[in-house]
Formats: C-alpha cells, sequence, structure tokens
C-alpha cells in the first residue's frame, strides 16, 4: 500500500504543462519579445538620430567659420589704400565680381523661376547641375555666372565671391625700376606661378595690382601687356592706362612687398549626389579645382548690408539681394543662410515641411525653401558677419 501511493506522488510530480498552459506562455514571450524589439528599434532610431542631428550641427559651425574668417577679411589691402589695378576689364574672363577689389564683397543671385530673393518661394525639384544656365544667376552689374562655374552650381543656390589681398610673398627687388618698364628685377628666380595675381607696394600707400605673365623662373616679375591672352584676364597697356606711357605708380626698388591677392567663390555643387559647400579661386585669373569644404549643405542664400544713409559709418542700413545692391562699394556686412540636411534619411516620416525661412524671420523679409518629401532631417543655420575693413566695427 505504501510503495503503491510513492508511486502515484512520483507520477503527480512529473505531470507537464497542457497545451493551453504553452500556447499562453507563448503568447506571453512573444509580447515581452515584441516590446524588447520595439525599445531596440526605437533606440536605434533615436541614437541615428541624434547622430545625425550632431553631425549636421558640427558640418554647420564648420561651413559657417570657414565662410566667416574669409567675409570679415574682404577688402584687406595690406597697408596700401591706394590700388592702381591694371588687371585688363576687356580681357578673358574678367568680371568685376572676381576682380575689382573696390567691390570686395559680391556673388551671384538665382533668378530664374521665381527667383530666390526675400519674398520668393522656391521648390526643390533636383539638385543636378548639369545643364542649367548660367543665365540663370545674375550679379551686381546683371552679368551671368561665369562659364567655369556651368554646371556645377545646383539650381536655386546663391553663389559668394569674396576679395581680399593675402600673404606677402617672399622676393626682394634688387635695383630701382624704371616705372615704363613691364618688369620689375628681382633678386633671382622669384618661383612665382606664371599667371597670378599680385600687388606691389614701396611705401604702403600706394600699389599696384596686376597679372605676372611670365614664367616662375624667371629674374623679374612682368605684368607684361596683352588683354585677351588666355588665362585672363591679363594687363592693359600702358599708354591706354597712364597719360604719358608710365607704367607703375613709383619707382619700385629694395623694400618693396609682393603680395598675394585673392579672389574666391563659395557655391552648392553635387559630392557624390550630396549637395555640398565648395570653394574656388581665382588667384591666378583661371579657376582653381574646386574643394569640398563640407557636406550636406542643401542650399545656400545671401543677403548683401548695405550702407545706405550716407554716414559712411558702415553699419548696414538694408539688406538686399546683391542685383539689387545700389552701390557695391557700401556693402558693409553679409547674411548667409544655410539649409543643411543630413547625409542619411534617418526620419521616421517624410519630411512636409515647405516653411524654411532662410535670411530673415519671416515670409516677407525670407525666402521659403521647400524640399522634396524625403526622410532627411533638416535645419537652417543663419550668420549675420561685418567686413572688418568696412566702416566702424
Amino acid at each position: 500500500m505504501m510503495r503503491t501511493l510513492n508511486k502515484q506522488r512520483v507520477s503527480n510530480r512529473s505531470h507537464g504543462f497542457g497545451m493551453l498552459e504553452l500556447l499562453v506562455a507563448m503568447a506571453l514571450g512573444l509580447i515581452l519579445m515584441a516590446g524588447i524589439l520595439e525599445l531596440f528599434v526605437s533606440n536605434k532610431l533615436a541614437y541615428k538620430t541624434s547622430e545625425a542631428m550632431g553631425r549636421l550641427q558640427e558640418n554647420s559651425r564648420y561651413a559657417l567659420y570657414q565662410m566667416q574668417k574669409e567675409i570679415r577679411m574682404a577688402g584687406y589691402s595690406d597697408c596700401a589704400p591706394n590700388i592702381t589695378s591694371h588687371l585688363n576689364p576687356a580681357g578673358d574672363n574678367y568680371d568685376d565680381t572676381l576682380f575689382n577689389l573696390d567691390e570686395p564683397v559680391g556673388g551671384w543671385e538665382y533668378s530664374a523661376n521665381s527667383g530666390t530673393g526675400p519674398g520668393d518661394s522656391y521648390t526643390i525639384s533636383t539638385l543636378d547641375p548639369d545643364g542649367v544656365a548660367v543665365s540663370s544667376w545674375d550679379d551686381g552689374d546683371g552679368s551671368d555666372l561665369p562659364a567655369s562655374l556651368e554646371d556645377l552650381v545646383v539650381p536655386g543656390t546663391d553663389v559668394l565671391s569674396l576679395k581680399s589681398i593675402g600673404s606677402v610673398e617672399n622676393i626682394s627687388v634688387n635695383s630701382n625700376n624704371n616705372i615704363n618698364s613691364a618688369a620689375i628685377n628681382t633678386n633671382g628666380a622669384n618661383g612665382i606661378e606664371q599667371y597670378t595675381i599680385l600687388l606691389i607696394t614701396q611705401d604702403c600707400y600706394n600699389a599696384d595690382l596686376f597679372q605676372k605673365r611670365n614664367n616662375n623662373s624667371a629674374t623679374s616679375v612682368s605684368s607684361g601687356n596683352g588683354a585677351s591672352t588666355n588665362p585672363g584676364p591679363g594687363n592693359v597697356g600702358a599708354t591706354s592706362l597712364f597719360p604719358g606711357s608710365k607704367k607703375w605708380v613709383t619707382e619700385y626698388g629694395p623694400g618693396a612687398r609682393f603680395l598675394t591677392f585673392d579672389s574666391t567663390v563659395y557655391y552648392i555643387g553635387l559630392e557624390s549626389g550630396i549637395p555640398s559647400l565648395f570653394k574656388v579661386s581665382f588667384t591666378t585669373g583661371s579657376m582653381s579645382t574646386p574643394e569640398l569644404i563640407v557636406e550636406g549643405v542643401e542650399n545656400m542664400q545671401i543677403l548683401f548690408g548695405e550702407d545706405t544713409d550716407g554716414t559712411e559709418d558702415g553699419i548696414a542700413n538694408i539688406y538686399q539681394t546683391v542685383d539689387a545692391v545700389t552701390d557695391p562699394t557700401r556693402i558693409s556686412s553679409v547674411r548667409i543662410s544655410l539649409l543643411m540636411r543630413t547625409m542619411d534619411e534617418v526620419s521616421a516620416d517624410a519630411d512636409s515641411k515647405t516653411d524654411y525661412l532662410m535670411t530673415g524671420h519671416s515670409a516677407a523679409t525670407s525666402t521659403s525653401i521647400d524640399p522634396e518629401n524625403d526622410r532627411y532631417l533638416r535645419y537652417v543655420f543663419t550668420s549675420t558677419v561685418k567686413l572688418r575693413n568696412r566702416g566702424d566695427l
């Protein structure tokens, strides 16, 4: 009898789960796993979003920092306020926006379709610059975008041009040179690349700006003549520039200083399909190889602050597009707006926002940009920069 009861107890203890109990346990397990999976996906999306936004902000800070540095220095002329330019306005590639130091900042405003000025709305239908006519942009003189920038600039974006005097060249003049001579003799080969645009000054008051026409192994620096030799702009002839065939403003000799001329253009182009900020130089007359500054810049809008009240204090009274500026020499500040986007589509929902206001705080003072309805995250960054060399700081 006792042995039978023990067998019964053992049998009861080894009894397993029923089918219903297993189904309930499996259902609870699946619910728990779904919750864990949803939490994992949510955390991963949050991480990707946070990482993408961090990179977006870092890119925007770097882009603005690079541009702010050069905008502040635009118009810098070393110690020589009176500069005589020998560059030929009729030469190949010449454009005031690129080579006129009296107009230190400028650019080209996108004017095709409905334009992108304050109060305008622009819908991004394509970022492909290929085939977009250079006549889609206008500068302060109504001139088209330079031919060298054709098929590079994303439609609907503005282009910024900055000019200043740059670094001192390590060149010494060996003796006084006649003001009518086309060349200034140096001590040995000067090593300056042919066609480089230079400034020379003797007294830190007067200076000459010209394009060097001889090669880097020459023992002189020649302004030469010939207006249209490619690459331009070349230099005008002595007789056509000065009465009495006078070439230089003074007899340059030992102690004269050579400095480079910096002409820089910022624009939005494509890097492997990604809209990005680029920079090119026209220091040698022709355009340099584009330099990628930062990726993820989808649009750039620029307004120029002009001192219009007649006080000549260098304080902007109005901000407007470059083609609306009445006197480029009175531009004292530049307002930049960058529409930044993430590298990857990380948003859970499509971007249907249509009111990315750039350069202002209202629709009347801003350009409204409507991007494509994709899953990129976007943000507008705006900065107003004062030119150090224009008016009061």
